[in-house]
């Protein structure tokens, strides 16, 4: 399993930091502060600079061959060492060059150029131009080397994607119009455009922009997909938890939620707005020059540092010769490439996906607000959430522990066994491809075009599940095997663990000899140690007795079901060697939850039975083969994964009936998009995709045919294990925790429209009571005789009468916690299709014994009446 999930982590989420070449070098001036013409002192030899006549400025990088920078090697002959202009190698190759002071005027690259000596010294040189204003010797100057890792994938089109760059210094008007032109022929390609004068970033080349004797460049870069202009009054900011800087947040309003925009492929310029010209500006570059300069707060928004850009702003205030600029007149200037890997935004641990579905101001309201509520979508936590740094780091650097911390429980268990999977024909079978982590002993619940369950099948080993059943529609997949006889083991002392499974261990006493059916679950405690695959019990007590159950075969049981006094239970029970061979015992733990089929259709706890721990109570007619009295019930029963630790039956679901045509119509915004769901409606199962949710929709649906419809949205626990520094059952617990509080966040942030109580209900749900069913049968056959209920003078005799049956009141809907909505369900008396005939005797005590106990829910009508 870790392999699995380290790998799509590496596949689906690692942004390969290195893969661009990003490199910023700050390399040492090696040459007179006065700088030097003509030819430079280079390691004791005399060497030729590009231009007579002009001085530059010489810096040394060191024994670096250029290719590593994405530059063309251009190896030194014995007598020629050659210097290559950094313009020429933006039209070579798909690389950008930048060469740019501290406070972000960028220097032409036409003016800076490198060369390989030949002692394999690599060294630069900058070209002194007095018009930009820079106060040399310039002693931070920065080249930054970036070579799109977009140019070598796929997505890009050879002889088409590229950059290009070039610079003048005009002395007419014509030459500024022509080379103007040239621009505008640039700006009509696919990509992005950047204009340059006298080193600000300027929106364009013109005459209006550019005087004789001004240096003009551009860059024209392909992989530029997206600007955004951000203006800085009103900029949300907060403190950075990961550095302490104050920080700048750059999040937009936008539509494409899914992709990440990776970090290294994002550029900032601090703009000035020119006055008189709304699209006119003036700007500097914001350099990435330390790791907190740029860092990532989502999969597509960021963080800047304050004290960056308001230094930046003076400097620009000072190169524009102001007295002043203020925050309304400036803006930042955000470019975004397309990357090298295309990433979509993955189930993360911080459901960033579930605050994109949010508009942005309530994103806002998140992300800068102080909402303790959520605190996981707080920017400072943002920024140092793991999902972060999984995209990030460095290769090596990316652990198990860190891939845990990025995806979380719920992420990694919708990798490893996302179900359901609809049917497709492969080899003229009805077939699934199955998520990774259920390729191998796993347990396959087909289901037919209309819900009904066809077969339960173990897959023993394969990427792909095939169906002998033709009519197979949805696949349901379970991680484990399934059958009679789970995996289930009791000692004192030691135990053998499967491979690849999840598990818990549980302790109970003996008393006298006779195993208490009392257990406690001890997975947490240090009652035990594992070596290797060896569970060895620290203190082996003879009154002690010790069962393990693992995730490797869960009990699933098929059987024929006959009315007991007139009721349809069962017990859980599943085949064990307790010490003396395999024997049918009571299941001694609860599950999590618990699947029900009764001929074939899904059945829904609490409202098709109810579940009193071990014991299963039928309560609707809907499903019932007749005639009920004598045709066995087909019963199809399986119980998966593990309950808490206090060995409570609490399932983890959703149940309800359909309203307005929506599922989850309950004023609560639900979370599903990263879970493991079951889904049943009106005994179907029924795939996601073809189901509408409250949450997903505004409107309404007053006649919907499927109103009234009872439904339940079950989560699946799947089982994990192989986890890093943390046990499976505290793993899934922080999920849970954060579900809790996104759900809280969500249903105030996106409240369900009110849709008012007018709603066309085609018929109610129909129940019936197992007390009434069990009084009823006890009445029709003379097992409660009138001679008995002659004797009932008053009601205190009648209940004596009825106090055998009560047991099943804990099983009833008429029972306040068992009682569902009478808009969608009614109760009748009994289960069977016909008109139950009795005498009047018996008819006038049934009548009483509704008035005691049928809560004002039961009516005789249509269902009891008197013989002639």
């Amino acid at each position: 399993m870790n392999k699995t999930i380290h790998q799509y982590a590496i596949d689906q989420v690692w942004c390969s930091p290195v893969q661009d070449n990003s490199v910023i070098i700050r390399p040492a001036l090696i040459s007179p502060r006065s700088g030097v013409g003509n030819v430079v002192t280079v390691m004791g030899r005399r060497l030729a600079l590009p231009t007579l006549l002009d001085r530059y400025d010489v810096y040394q990088v060191g024994a670096l061959y250029p290719s590593i920078l994405g530059l063309n090697d251009y190896n030194p002959s014995i007598t020629q060492e050659t210097w290559i202009s950094f313009e020429q190698a933006i039209r070579e190759t798909d690389l950008i060059v930048q060469i740019y002071n501290q406070y972000g005027l960028e220097i032409p690259k036409s003016a800076g150029h490198y060369c390989l000596t030949r002692e394999r010294n690599l060294i630069f040189c900058v070209k002194r131009i007095p018009s930009l204003g820079l106060v040399y010797p310039e002693l931070n100057i920065y080249f930054r080397f970036y070579t799109n890792a977009f140019y070598a994938s796929e997505r890009a089109t050879v002889g088409v994607d590229g950059t290009y760059s070039k610079a003048i210094k005009p002395t007419t008007v014509a030459e500024i119009s022509t080379f103007g032109a040239e621009v505008t022929n640039y700006k009509a390609k696919p990509g992005y455009t950047l204009c340059f004068v006298n080193g600000l970033l300027r929106h364009d080349i013109a005459v209006s922009t550019v005087l004789a004797g001004d240096i003009a460049e551009f860059i024209y870069d392909s992989s530029i997909k997206k600007t955004v202009k951000f203006n800085l009054e009103g900029l949300q900011s907060f403190t950075s938890t990961l550095d302490g800087e104050y920080k700048y947040l750059m999040a937009y309003n936008h539509t494409e939620n899914d992709v990440i925009d990776f970090q290294d492929d994002v550029d900032f310029w601090v703009v000035h707005k020119e006055a008189g010209n709304p699209l006119g500006y003036h700007g500097l570059y914001l350099g990435r020059n330390t790791p907190q300069a740029i860092r990532m707060v989502t999969h597509r928004e960021y963080a800047i540092k304050v004290y960056d850009v308001q230094q930046i702003k003076e400097r620009l205030r000072e190169f524009l010769q102001l007295p002043a600029i203020l925050d309304s007149n400036v803006q930042i200037l955000m470019i975004v490439r397309k990357a090298g890997f295309a990433r979509n935004l993955v189930k993360d641990s911080s459901r960033l996906f579930e605050l994109f579905k949010l508009g942005f101001q309530e994103r806002m309201t998140a992300m800068i607000g102080h909402n303790a509520s959520m605190s996981e979508w707080n920017a400072a936590a943002l920024e140092n959430n793991a999902y972060m740094r999984l995209m990030r780091e460095s290769y090596e650097s990316i652990s198990m522990s860190l891939v845990q911390d990025a995806l979380g429980y719920n992420g990694i268990s919708k990798l490893m066994a996302d179900s359901p999977k609809k049917s497709v024909i492969h080899s003229s079978l009805p077939s699934c491809i199955l998520a990774p982590g259920v390729q191998v002993n796993s347990s396959v619940f087909e289901y037919g075009a209309d819900g009904e369950l066809l077969n339960v099948v173990n897959h023993l080993t394969g990427e792909r599940h095939y169906s002998t059943y033709p009519s197979s529609s949805v696949f349901e997949i379970l991680t484990g095997l399934n059958g009679e006889d789970p995996s289930v083991f009791f000692s004192g002392s030691t135990f053998t663990l499967e491979e690849d499974v999840e598990f818990r261990l549980y302790r109970a006493q003996i008393i006298a000899g006779v195993w208490q059916d009392k257990w406690y679950d001890v997975t947490e405690s240090e009652e035990y140690t594992v070596t290797g695959n060896t569970i060895n019990i620290v203190s082996v007590n003879a009154n002690t007795i010790y069962m393990l159950r693992t995730s490797k075969k869960f009990l699933c049981r098929q059987f024929d079901l006959f009315p007991v006094g007139g009721n349809f239970f069962f017990s859980l029970t599943e085949r064990v060697n307790r010490g003396i061979g395999l024997f049918d015992h009571f299941v001694a733990v609860p599950p999590r939850y618990i699947k029900v089929f009764l001929n074939k259709k899904p059945l829904i706890e609490n409202i098709d039975y109810v579940v009193k721990f071990p014991n299963i109570y039928i309560i609707s007619k809907k499903h019932l083969v007749n005639p009920y009295t004598t045709t066995p019930q087909s019963i199809v029963v399986a119980c998966h994964g593990f309950c808490d630790d206090d060995c409570v039956y609490r399932p983890n679901f959703d149940t309800g009936f359909i309203e307005h045509g929506f599922l989850s119509n309950d004023n609560e915004f639900d979370i599903r998009d990263d879970k493991v769901q079951s889904i049943i409606v009106g005994g179907k199962f029924v795939h996601p995709e073809d189901l509408l949710f409250s949450e997903e929709h505004t409107g309404v649906s007053v006649a919907n045919a499927l109103n009234g419809t009872p439904y339940q949205i079950t989560d699946v626990d799947v089982p994990i294990w192989g986890l890093e520094g943390v046990t499976a059952p505290e793993f899934r617990k922080r999920s849970k925790v954060v579900d809790k509080k996104v759900k809280d966040f969500m249903t105030q942030l996106k409240p369900q429209p009110d849709r008012g109580n007018l709603m066309v209900i085609p018929q109610r749900y129909e129940l019936f009571s197992p007390f009434f069913q069990r009084v009823i049968f006890e009445l029709v056959n003379d097992n409660i005789s009138e001679v008995a209920i002659n004797e009932a003078i008053n009601d205190n005799k009648l209940i004596e009468l009825c106090s055998p049956f009560e047991h099943t009141l804990k099983f009833d809907p008429l029972t306040p916690g068992n009682r569902l909505d009478s808009r969608y369900a009614t109760i009748h008396p009994h289960c069977w299709p016909v008109l139950v005939t009795m005498s009047l005797v018996k008819y006038r005590f049934l009548t009483n014994v509704v008035r005691l106990y049928g809560k004002q829910l039961i009516s005789l009508t249509n269902f009891v009446t008197i013989s002639s």
